[in-house]
């Protein structure tokens, strides 16, 4: 049985959305494998599960440090990344690729990737579906889900150019479908 990275008081099984977990029933602190979040994530909101979450390296939109905090799982040092601008923080592993969400930071997270969602332009939504299609050739997750991920894309930017140019919905209403 893991302790809590954070309290040190043992941790139980969860289920979370069927994805099993383990919580920290002092500080409601969750242990999950980045797989597990993936699949949780996926459960959670079917708009966001082409997005990749960048744990484990340095992007210009979060920021890695070291934690005072040990892994679980390996009792490696663990990192913390900092989405700037956003209230979210979490430790990650690097050695396991494990998750430590405090209280309350898998509902910020998933917020965070709706966000990014919300804020993407037709221009953002063409490079991701640039960027998806070399995923799709690579079909590193399976051909299935590379296919689910290009379609959510594609239905996304349409939303998108829709919302941006309300004319070209008008017109596209008005198209026979006969």
């Amino acid at each position: 049985m893991k302790n809590c990275p954070h309290c040190s008081a043992a941790m139980s099984q969860k289920d979370i959305k069927g994805v099993s977990t383990e919580e920290c029933p002092s500080c409601g602190g969750i242990w999950l494998l980045k797989s597990s979040f993936d699949r949780i994530r996926d459960r959670e909101d079917r708009f966001i599960r082409w997005l990749d979450l960048p744990l484990w390296r340095e992007k210009k939109d979060h920021a890695l440090s070291a934690s005072a905090r040990k892994c679980p799982a390996c009792q490696k040092g663990m990192h913390v990344v900092d989405y700037h601008g956003h209230d979210v923080t979490i430790d990650i592993c690097t050695s396991c690729k494990g998750i430590w969400l405090d209280r309350d930071e898998l509902r910020k997270l998933i917020i965070y990737m709706e966000e990014q969602v919300t804020e993407e332009t037709v221009a953002d939504f063409l490079k991701d579906i640039g960027h998806e299609a070399t995923q799709f050739i690579g079909a590193k997750k399976g051909i299935v889900a590379e296919v689910k991920d290009m379609s959510i894309i594609m239905k996304l930017l349409e939303y998108r150019i829709f919302s941006e140019f309300p004319v070209l919905a008008e017109l596209a209403s008005r198209i026979p479908l006969t």
